[in-house]
């Protein structure tokens, strides 16, 4: 029985005088805002080369005729000239580029791209350039950055093709999805995970080319020489792709014999993390059909096994496809809801994960933007929403009807969910918004003050970043938030901690982050530093009250002990009811 592929859209345009255009108009541009604002000079050039990328990906796409590769070009280009300096413009951009790069993919077939190496190669580049953004900043053109913004997204674009031709293209849209989100982009870890995964598949054809079978062998030594343990397990994972029935348990149970030689750590945490990819693959996996259950099970299994090795949420990478690569023959209903889940979640994520929001774990912050920061509502959550709306397409196509958005509805319905998203980013229940130009607390000038009209308070934030703090401690009280009636008794505080609450502007640049005891928390947002050669970071403070206090003033104080030249910078200060 031979079973048919489906093919890939074949009037993607060609490279042409309208891309070099585009590129030569983003220079020109970056040039004109370097001369017409010098202290944005940095970001419009690291703006223009993201734009310039993303839109080079958009062209190898995008179906003709390619209406997302001009007015993705006329938006970015618009916001770099229209939107002032700093992370709103970042933004902007950022959001517009993903905007464009998904109604690409979703207009030239979506999980169909999978079975076009060079088409899925270049949705890969274009996703990494916004997941890993941090690598456009100098240097440029040395060989590791070369490497991880070219050639690690090619290799696991074409990896997931030859998954593609095996398991089908939603089978191996799944997959990548599953892998992307967890560094995020296409790490090392990331690849070679999918890289081996695409070896077992080629060696699984007989009729494959000697050098072809030779290459893919090769390909499978390569991940234990680059770590013994987590190398192993992707090996293990990729030839259960090879053998069926007892001898492949024996393989799976095989990983185990990697926790001999190398003890479980933080099995409690990794396990918790597992649960992070619940919500992407659950609802398909849990509708795989018998012949896919078997590769769900091994998949979780070896996950299992390389989250007690420890490490990131990347190293559950090899598992999670292998789970992925099961879902292959759900009905076509679940199929088009799941991948429309995937895809969605997949967006929120490259949003989050792209300047200026640089969140070093996207996927649990996409989740929360929706409403879903804890695993097990995200996974109830996820499972009911696929699982009604495939329902209802199952439905409808027996019936004869399917409806799908057309594609001049899709841009301004894609922006909109992504502006939405981003901006449940920012806090909507504010009572008391104080927002000024930025404050700089120093040893002269310790206080800043403000009074309102007499509420209830029962939190609020403090954005702000340190200056010259690298060498405190962590722990170390730098301020103290304090809440006072309108006779000015005191009736609430909250202190800033170093390494916990806010840190260095320049917690990113090598020699900060590399310092010994250095600590800062997760950034809120990022904006290119003078130099272009890192981000400046800024930090966002949550605090909440045991019970809400009524309040009529608001303060924040330099804590005196500090050293005389460490400065406190304060953004923005909000309270809430």
């Amino acid at each position: 029985m031979t079973r048919t592929v489906a093919q890939p859209p074949t009037d993607r345009p060609e490279p042409s005088r309208f891309v070099l255009v585009l590129a030569a108009f983003a220079a020109v541009q970056a040039f004109a805002r370097t001369v017409a604002e010098p202290v944005g000079a940095d970001e419009s050039a690291f703006l223009s080369l993201l734009v310039g990328g993303v839109l080079a990906a958009i062209a190898a796409v995008a179906p003709r005729p390619a209406w997302e590769l001009g007015w993705t070009a006329l938006l970015a280009v618009a916001a770099i000239w229209i939107v002032g300096y700093g992370p709103h413009r970042g933004a902007v951009v950022t959001v517009v580029l993903a905007a464009g790069l998904a109604v690409a993919a979703a207009r030239a077939g979506g999980a169909e791209l999978m079975s076009s190496p060079g088409a899925a190669a270049a949705l890969a580049l274009g996703f990494q350039l916004l997941l890993r953004c941090d690598l456009l900043l100098p240097p440029l053109l040395d060989l590791r950055t070369l490497v991880s913004v070219l050639a690690l997204p090619v290799a696991a674009g074409i990896a997931l093709s030859v998954l593609a031709g095996r398991f089908g293209a939603p089978a191996a849209w799944a997959a990548g999805v599953a892998a992307v989100v967890l560094a995020p982009g296409w790490n090392v870890t990331v690849t070679l995970a999918v890289v081996s995964l695409a070896a077992g598949a080629a060696l699984a054809d007989r009729g494959l080319a000697k050098p072809l079978r030779a290459l893919a062998a090769a390909a499978l030594a390569v991940p234990p020489l680059w770590d013994p343990a987590l190398g192993t397990l992707f090996v293990i994972a990729a030839l259960t792709l090879l053998v069926e029935g007892r001898a492949s348990w024996l393989l799976t149970a095989a990983g185990v014999a990697v926790l001999v030689f190398v003890p479980p750590a933080r099995f409690g945490r990794e396990l918790l993390e597992l649960w992070a990819l619940g919500p992407v693959l659950a609802p398909a996996v849990l509708a795989a059909p018998a012949a896919g259950r078997v590769l769900v099970l091994r998949g979780a299994f070896l996950s299992l096994v390389a989250a007690m090795l420890g490490g990131g949420a990347e190293v559950l990478a090899s598992g999670l496809a292998l789970a992925a690569l099961g879902t292959r023959g759900v009905a076509e209903g679940v199929a088009s809801a799941q991948r429309a889940w995937e895809g969605a979640l997949a967006l929120a994520v490259t949003a989050l994960a792209a300047y200026p929001w640089l969140r070093e774990e996207p996927l649990a912050a996409a989740l929360e933007l929706f409403g879903l920061g804890s695993r097990w509502a995200a996974l109830a959550a996820a499972v009911g929403l696929v699982v009604a709306l495939g329902w209802g397409l199952e439905a409808g196509r027996r019936r004869g009807r399917s409806w799908r958005p057309p594609p001049a509805l899709a841009a301004p319905l894609v922006c909109a969910a992504l502006a939405l998203a981003l901006a449940r980013a920012v806090p909507v229940s504010v009572l008391v918004p104080i927002s000024f130009d930025p404050v700089i607390l120093t040893g002269e000038r310790a206080v800043w003050f403000h009074r309102f009209a007499a509420r209830e308070i029962a939190g609020g934030i403090v954005d702000c970043n340190l200056i010259h703090g690298t060498d405190l401690p962590v722990g170390t009280r730098v301020a103290s938030l304090r809440l006072r009636d309108a006779e000015g008794a005191l009736v609430g505080t909250w202190e800033l901690l170093a390494g916990l609450d806010t840190a260095e502007w320049a917690a990113a640049r090598p020699d900060v982050a590399g310092r010994r005891g250095f600590r800062a928390p997760d950034p809120w947002l990022a904006q290119i530093a003078p130099g272009g050669m890192f981000f400046a970071q800024r930090f966002r403070s949550r605090f909440e009250l045991g019970e809400p206090v009524t309040a009529a003033q608001v303060a924040v104080r330099r804590d005196g002990e500090l050293p005389a030249d460490v400065e406190l910078v304060i953004y923005r200060v909000e309270l809430r009811e």
